[in-house]
């Protein structure tokens, strides 16, 4: 860095770009409801919220209440990001079918529509709450703090007062997030289940969001680098958690059979069948993929 930028200014500067992704993206999702506004506006939340935990060693302890609000925002999105998934996933589904079994779909296709108006009309609710009031005042209120006039007592764990240089600070938080991937990433079989694997899931996320504070806030060339060779595995892990995930939806609506046509059950018995070689062959790319992470740690490491 060319200057002296504290921990906390930095992670502020941050959260002031993350808090303006989500604001511009209010009114599409109350007019539009555009399924890649509201994916934004839930990645600025993990964002934010993944590095005031990471950096809580550096932070005031108030903010703890901020990353909680964060939190319950976002599960309060998750209904209107599942149905828009999962409708852009069934077009797919329906490619993938003969076309005798296609319209099969249709009638799941209706209901998502139906679940997706209901999701959405929560989300414009949320967006006039008081949680979401309270979190977006929260939030500026700690923007235009001015972390110069805080006294060393002021919340701040000791760790803090004694060691606040930005970029051995983040490299410490990198190097522990890494070793977690790469403890996780070497448990996995061919017999992890789908809870595993998203949990190395989560665990890619955050280390990749760490990364992206690292490459915008100081001069290290492995972020970059790294956070590349990072997307590839996180693509992989993605689509295994999606088949996954639409794998236990379909179940669920195969179950109600008695309210479903015999076509639609046919369809959605065929598509568990493909769904099915889809994780398998998922699962074992990413055990062949997963010398990558290890790759990537020694890198990482090189440094």
């Amino acid at each position: 860095m060319k200057s002296y930028v504290s921990v906390e200014e930095a992670v502020r500067r941050y959260l002031d770009g993350q808090y303006r992704a989500l604001t511009d993206r209010e009114a599409d999702l109350t007019e539009n409801r555009d399924p890649e506004c509201l994916h934004k506006f839930r990645v600025a939340l993990r964002r934010s919220r993944a590095l005031l935990g990471e950096m809580r060693d550096y932070l005031p302890e108030d903010l703890a209440a901020l990353r909680e609000d964060m939190a319950e925002v976002a599960r309060a999105t998750n209904p209107a990001r599942d149905t828009d998934v999962f409708l852009t996933d069934l077009a797919n589904y329906r490619t993938w079918l003969p076309a005798f079994l296609q319209p099969g779909l249709e009638a799941i296709r209706k209901d998502l529509e139906g679940r997706r108006r209901q999701a959405y009309e929560e989300v414009s609710a949320l967006l006039a709450a008081s949680t979401y009031r309270k979190l977006k005042s929260d939030w500026e209120h700690w923007l235009v703090a001015d972390s110069d006039n805080q006294s060393a007592d002021s919340g701040f764990s000791e760790k803090a007062r004694k060691d606040s240089a930005l970029k051995s600070a983040i490299e410490r938080k990198v190097d522990r997030r890494m070793r977690k991937v790469l403890k996780r990433a070497k448990k996995m079989t061919a017999k992890s289940s789908p809870q595993e694997m998203h949990r190395l899931r989560i665990a890619c996320k955050k280390l990749r969001y760490l990364l992206e504070f690292a490459q915008q806030e100081t001069d290290d060339p492995r972020a970059k680098e790294t956070i590349g060779g990072l997307k590839k595995i996180q693509t992989l892990l993605g689509d295994y958690n999606d088949a996954a995930v639409q794998l236990s939806r379909l179940r669920v609506y195969l179950e109600t059979q008695g309210k479903l046509t015999k076509h639609t059950a046919a369809a959605i018995g065929y598509l568990l069948r493909l769904l099915e070689r889809r994780q398998e062959k998922l699962r074992r790319k990413l055990l062949k993929k997963s010398k990558r992470l290890e790759r990537l740690g020694e890198f990482w490491n090189s440094g």
